[in-house]
Protein backbone atom coordinates (compact mmCIF):
# COMPACT_ATOMS: atom_id res chain seq x y z
CA UNK A 1 0.00 0.00 0.00
CA UNK A 2 1.17 3.84 -1.16
CA UNK A 3 1.09 6.03 1.62
CA UNK A 4 0.78 9.99 0.63
CA UNK A 5 2.79 12.42 2.54
CA UNK A 6 -0.31 13.84 4.26
CA UNK A 7 -1.15 10.18 5.45
CA UNK A 8 2.59 9.93 7.23
CA UNK A 9 1.96 13.23 8.83
CA UNK A 10 -1.38 11.97 10.38
CA UNK A 11 0.39 9.45 12.24
CA UNK A 12 3.45 11.50 12.81
CA UNK A 13 1.24 13.89 14.56
CA UNK A 14 -1.04 11.30 16.60
CA UNK A 15 2.26 8.98 17.57
CA UNK A 16 3.91 12.18 19.05
CA UNK A 17 0.49 12.81 21.32
CA UNK A 18 1.03 8.87 22.49
CA UNK A 19 4.52 9.85 23.05
CA UNK A 20 3.59 12.52 25.68
CA UNK A 21 0.84 10.91 27.06
CA UNK A 22 3.44 7.32 27.46
CA UNK A 23 5.62 9.63 28.98
CA UNK A 24 2.77 10.21 31.84
CA UNK A 25 2.72 14.49 30.45
CA UNK A 26 -0.80 16.19 31.55
CA UNK A 27 -2.81 18.43 29.89
CA UNK A 28 -2.39 22.13 31.58
CA UNK A 29 -6.75 21.88 31.54
CA UNK A 30 -6.66 18.32 33.39
CA UNK A 31 -8.37 17.16 29.95
CA UNK A 32 -7.49 13.63 28.72
CA UNK A 33 -4.32 14.14 25.92
CA UNK A 34 -6.06 11.45 24.03
CA UNK A 35 -8.11 14.62 22.85
CA UNK A 36 -5.79 16.47 21.42
CA UNK A 37 -5.67 13.83 18.63
CA UNK A 38 -7.37 14.99 14.86
CA UNK A 39 -9.49 12.73 13.22
CA UNK A 40 -8.50 12.89 9.81
CA UNK A 41 -11.16 15.18 8.21
CA UNK A 42 -9.36 17.93 11.28
CA UNK A 43 -5.95 16.96 10.84
CA UNK A 44 -6.22 17.37 6.28
CA UNK A 45 -7.55 20.89 7.23
CA UNK A 46 -4.41 21.61 9.35
CA UNK A 47 -2.04 19.96 6.85
CA UNK A 48 -3.66 21.66 4.14
CA UNK A 49 -2.87 25.29 5.56
CA UNK A 50 0.67 23.64 6.67
CA UNK A 51 1.65 22.93 3.39
CA UNK A 52 0.84 26.25 2.05
CA UNK A 53 3.25 28.43 4.43
CA UNK A 54 1.05 28.20 7.32
CA UNK A 55 3.88 26.68 9.55
CA UNK A 56 2.47 26.35 12.80
CA UNK A 57 -0.59 24.86 11.85
CA UNK A 58 0.20 21.77 13.39
CA UNK A 59 1.87 22.97 16.46
CA UNK A 60 1.12 21.94 19.91
CA UNK A 61 1.11 25.34 21.65
CA UNK A 62 2.85 25.50 24.78
CA UNK A 63 0.56 25.21 28.23
CA UNK A 64 -1.60 22.86 26.69
CA UNK A 65 0.72 19.72 27.33
CA UNK A 66 3.36 19.97 30.58
CA UNK A 67 6.04 17.54 31.09
CA UNK A 68 7.02 16.18 34.11
CA UNK A 69 8.49 18.73 35.37
CA UNK A 70 5.72 21.47 35.03
CA UNK A 71 7.05 22.67 32.13
CA UNK A 72 4.90 23.50 29.04
CA UNK A 73 5.28 21.32 25.95
CA UNK A 74 5.48 23.01 22.55
CA UNK A 75 5.39 20.18 19.66
CA UNK A 76 6.50 21.66 15.95
CA UNK A 77 7.11 20.40 12.72
CA UNK A 78 10.01 21.63 10.29
CA UNK A 79 10.07 20.96 7.22
CA UNK A 80 12.07 24.27 5.77
CA UNK A 81 15.59 24.21 7.81
CA UNK A 82 18.35 22.56 5.56
CA UNK A 83 20.92 20.69 7.78
CA UNK A 84 24.50 23.07 7.92
CA UNK A 85 26.33 24.93 10.10
CA UNK A 86 23.52 27.23 11.04
CA UNK A 87 20.95 24.04 11.69
CA UNK A 88 20.06 24.68 15.14
CA UNK A 89 20.65 28.06 15.09
CA UNK A 90 17.93 28.59 12.70
CA UNK A 91 15.45 25.77 14.73
CA UNK A 92 15.94 28.56 17.96
CA UNK A 93 15.32 31.25 15.77
CA UNK A 94 12.42 30.15 14.33
CA UNK A 95 10.79 28.70 17.59
CA UNK A 96 12.23 31.99 19.23
CA UNK A 97 9.73 33.89 16.43
CA UNK A 98 6.93 31.60 17.13
CA UNK A 99 7.26 31.38 21.20
CA UNK A 100 8.61 34.98 22.50
CA UNK A 101 4.97 36.37 23.32
CA UNK A 102 3.28 33.24 25.04
CA UNK A 103 6.97 32.71 27.04
CA UNK A 104 8.10 36.45 27.28
CA UNK A 105 11.60 35.65 25.98
CA UNK A 106 13.92 38.17 25.60
CA UNK A 107 15.78 39.04 22.11
CA UNK A 108 19.42 38.63 24.26
CA UNK A 109 19.36 35.48 26.14
CA UNK A 110 16.07 34.02 24.25
CA UNK A 111 18.04 30.42 23.71
CA UNK A 112 18.59 29.94 27.43
CA UNK A 113 15.30 31.32 28.84
CA UNK A 114 13.67 28.92 26.07
CA UNK A 115 15.05 25.74 27.86
CA UNK A 116 13.95 26.98 31.38
CA UNK A 117 10.76 28.21 30.26
CA UNK A 118 9.25 24.97 27.79
CA UNK A 119 9.72 21.64 26.64
CA UNK A 120 10.35 21.72 22.89
CA UNK A 121 9.86 18.78 21.08
CA UNK A 122 10.73 19.21 17.28
CA UNK A 123 9.90 16.40 14.15
CA UNK A 124 11.76 17.32 11.38
CA UNK A 125 11.77 15.88 8.05
CA UNK A 126 15.56 16.23 6.75
CA UNK A 127 17.66 13.23 7.10
CA UNK A 128 18.80 14.13 10.23
CA UNK A 129 21.58 11.59 11.96
CA UNK A 130 20.49 9.93 14.86
CA UNK A 131 22.06 10.51 18.24
CA UNK A 132 21.08 11.28 21.71
CA UNK A 133 19.25 14.35 22.25
CA UNK A 134 20.95 17.98 22.80
CA UNK A 135 18.72 19.13 26.14
CA UNK A 136 16.58 16.94 28.62
CA UNK A 137 13.73 20.09 26.93
CA UNK A 138 15.10 20.42 23.26
CA UNK A 139 14.57 17.10 21.63
CA UNK A 140 14.80 16.67 17.64
CA UNK A 141 13.80 13.78 15.84
CA UNK A 142 13.36 12.65 12.22
CA UNK A 143 10.19 11.92 10.77
CA UNK A 144 10.80 8.30 10.09
CA UNK A 145 10.78 7.74 13.86
CA UNK A 146 7.58 8.57 14.12
CA UNK A 147 5.34 6.53 11.55
CA UNK A 148 6.56 3.35 14.12
CA UNK A 149 5.84 3.66 17.59
CA UNK A 150 8.99 1.77 18.87
CA UNK A 151 7.52 0.68 21.94
CA UNK A 152 4.33 -1.11 20.79
CA UNK A 153 6.79 -3.33 18.08
CA UNK A 154 5.94 -6.85 18.82
CA UNK A 155 9.86 -7.46 19.98
CA UNK A 156 10.38 -4.60 21.58
CA UNK A 157 9.65 -5.42 25.73
CA UNK A 158 7.97 -2.99 28.03
CA UNK A 159 10.36 -0.29 29.51
CA UNK A 160 8.83 0.90 32.75
CA UNK A 161 11.13 4.19 33.79
CA UNK A 162 11.56 3.87 37.70
CA UNK A 163 11.67 6.44 40.13
CA UNK A 164 14.91 7.01 41.95
CA UNK A 165 12.92 5.93 45.20
CA UNK A 166 12.05 2.90 43.17
CA UNK A 167 15.73 2.23 41.77
CA UNK A 168 17.26 2.52 45.58
CA UNK A 169 14.90 -0.05 46.93
CA UNK A 170 15.52 -2.66 44.09
CA UNK A 171 19.16 -2.30 44.34
CA UNK A 172 19.45 -2.42 47.93
CA UNK A 173 17.33 -5.55 47.45
CA UNK A 174 19.42 -7.26 44.89
CA UNK A 175 22.74 -6.05 46.19
CA UNK A 176 23.70 -3.87 42.49
CA UNK A 177 24.61 -0.40 42.19
CA UNK A 178 25.19 2.14 38.74
CA UNK A 179 28.35 0.52 37.99
CA UNK A 180 27.05 -3.22 38.29
CA UNK A 181 23.83 -2.63 36.27
CA UNK A 182 23.75 -3.19 32.59
CA UNK A 183 23.95 -0.56 30.04
CA UNK A 184 21.32 1.02 27.78
CA UNK A 185 22.81 4.18 25.43
CA UNK A 186 21.38 7.18 25.76
CA UNK A 187 20.76 7.08 21.83
CA UNK A 188 18.47 3.85 21.86
CA UNK A 189 15.27 4.38 20.13
CA UNK A 190 13.39 3.50 23.05
CA UNK A 191 15.00 5.48 25.47
CA UNK A 192 14.68 8.33 22.85
CA UNK A 193 11.06 7.67 23.06
CA UNK A 194 11.18 8.08 26.61
CA UNK A 195 13.37 11.04 27.34
CA UNK A 196 15.79 8.96 29.68
CA UNK A 197 18.89 10.78 30.94
CA UNK A 198 22.51 9.37 31.82
CA UNK A 199 21.43 7.10 35.22
CA UNK A 200 18.11 7.07 34.38
CA UNK A 201 17.46 3.33 35.31
CA UNK A 202 14.67 1.19 32.92
CA UNK A 203 12.39 -1.94 34.52
CA UNK A 204 12.03 -4.29 31.42
CA UNK A 205 9.78 -6.53 31.44
CA UNK A 206 10.21 -9.80 28.84
CA UNK A 207 7.74 -11.88 28.12
CA UNK A 208 8.48 -15.80 29.85
CA UNK A 209 12.04 -14.08 30.52
CA UNK A 210 11.84 -12.33 33.72
CA UNK A 211 12.26 -8.79 34.78
CA UNK A 212 15.42 -6.79 33.83
CA UNK A 213 17.18 -3.70 34.68
CA UNK A 214 19.01 -1.02 32.58
CA UNK A 215 20.74 1.96 33.07
CA UNK A 216 21.08 4.68 30.71
CA UNK A 217 24.94 5.42 29.76
CA UNK A 218 26.17 8.18 27.12
CA UNK A 219 25.66 6.77 23.58
CA UNK A 220 26.34 8.18 20.09
CA UNK A 221 26.51 12.37 20.43
CA UNK A 222 24.12 14.02 18.50
CA UNK A 223 25.07 15.29 15.52
CA UNK A 224 25.04 18.77 15.40
CA UNK A 225 26.15 18.85 19.22
CA UNK A 226 28.79 21.24 18.84
CA UNK A 227 26.51 24.14 17.56
CA UNK A 228 24.04 24.05 20.15
CA UNK A 229 26.69 23.94 22.88
CA UNK A 230 28.30 26.78 21.18
CA UNK A 231 24.82 28.68 20.74
CA UNK A 232 23.80 27.75 24.50
CA UNK A 233 25.99 28.95 26.89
Amino acid sequence: MKYSISNYYYVYYNNVIDMCIDRGYTSANNTDLEDLKLNRQNFDIAYERHINGEYTALDIMPFIIVDNKGLPVYVTFIEHTREGTTFIKNILTGIYNQLKSVLELSKDDYRTELLQRAHCIIIHSNETKSGSQYHPNFELFHTNKFFLNVTKHSIVPQHIMMTEKERKNIFEIKNMGLSTCPKILSDDPVNLYYNGQPGTVYKIIRASKGIYFRVVVNGKPSPFLNQFKRLIK
